[in-house]
């Protein structure tokens, strides 16, 4: 970013524009796993105390010999990446004190999501199931606007003490639980679950505390 400095010199309130670039990268990836522990005999459960220890273990003794017969474990993985190009302005509006700074410092920016996203099932419904992959990839419009809330310390010559609170809202990110298509034919066709785009508006904040020490 680029911060012009107010003409006026010394303490006060000073307004200085700011002209930059932004890049924001969002990963986000939703993974879930299904157990089924039962059904081929007709009766479904989540383990059998075997060794009669007081715990279940895995799995279920279908065919009454003493052994365990795994169970059938299902997944549904969603990731996303997004990428965020874009020009962004704002301005920081700024009381300066000798002894401290206080200010206030919004900005935003429009631009450009490069999204990637993939949805992939292992064993959906059964032993049988295969492993399926379906991924999208494209560009949309996308905003992000940031707002800092900052204080300044000067307690001596060679050292400052800050805070900041920040909040950032993004629009047009995709999210990774908003990509899974749930759609099933029926145990005579393949499984289904693929990937529809979905887009929403994120947000969040956070608090930075520092401070510098010039040696000089």
């Amino acid at each position: 970013n680029y911060i012009a400095n107010d003409p006026n010199v010394g303490p006060g309130l000073k307004l200085m524009p700011i002209v930059g670039f932004r890049y924001l990268e969002v990963t986000e990836g939703l993974f879930q796993t299904g157990v089924f522990n039962g059904g081929f005999d007709g009766v479904v459960d989540f383990g059998e105390d075997l060794n009669s220890n007081g715990m279940l273990d895995t799995g279920e003794d279908i065919n009454n010999d003493g052994l365990l017969d795994l169970g059938l474990v299902s997944t549904i993985d969603s990731r996303v990446n997004n990428e965020i190009y874009a020009p962004q302005i704002g301005f920081r509006l700024q009381f300066e004190h000798e002894w401290f700074h206080l200010g206030f410092e919004p900005k935003l920016a429009l631009g450009v999501n490069r999204y990637e996203m993939a949805v992939e099932t292992n064993q959906l419904r059964s032993f049988g199931d295969p492993r399926t992959h379906e991924s999208r990839r494209g560009s949309r419009f996308a905003q992000v606007a940031d707002f800092r809330f900052f204080m300044k310390l000067f307690p001596s010559d060679n050292l400052e003490l800050f805070l900041a609170y920040d909040i950032t809202v993004a629009g047009g990110l995709s999210r990774a639980h908003d990509n899974v298509y749930y759609n099933d034919n029926g145990q005579s066709e393949p499984p289904a679950i693929g990937v529809d785009p979905g887009f929403e508006t994120v947000w969040w904040q956070g608090l930075a505390v520092g401070g510098q020490i010039w040696l000089r």
